[in-house]
């Protein structure tokens, strides 16, 4: 199922100004305090996990994941300690977390999709 099929329009409007921002950042530097980072993580089991994360001066953060051929626009989210992304879709059960060069991509709170991972740098 495609993913833009299981957002709700206000969601839909979210990802795509996300998306947008995170273009514009690209494409034209963004803002003094803006970055956009592609991060590339070699995982346990020969998994590679993909992400682009996007964070603004103001303080928003967002990342982008690459699962099962479907681009899955993320939010950060509370977290005691690194940074947890949660999906802007809320029908998705995907959680991100990071914390230096390493990552962990769940499926829900109890099945890891990706675990042990290092960013490729």
């Amino acid at each position: 199922m495609r993913l833009d099929s299981m957002l709700t329009a206000s969601e839909r409007s979210a990802a795509a100004q996300s998306a947008i921002r995170a273009m514009r950042l690209a494409l034209t530097g963004g803002k003094p305090g803006d970055s956009i980072e592609a991060v590339s993580y070699a995982c346990a089991g020969n998994k590679i996990l993909h992400a682009v994360f996007v964070n603004t001066a103001g303080g928003s953060s967002f990342a982008t994941i690459l699962q099962q051929d479907e681009l899955i626009p993320m939010q950060v989210a509370v977290s005691g300690s690194g940074a947890r992304y949660v999906p802007v879709n809320v029908n998705q059960t995907y959680e991100l977390l990071t914390k230096g060069d390493a990552a962990t991509l769940y499926e829900d709170s109890d099945t890891v999709l990706a675990g042990d991972c290092t960013a490729k740098r």
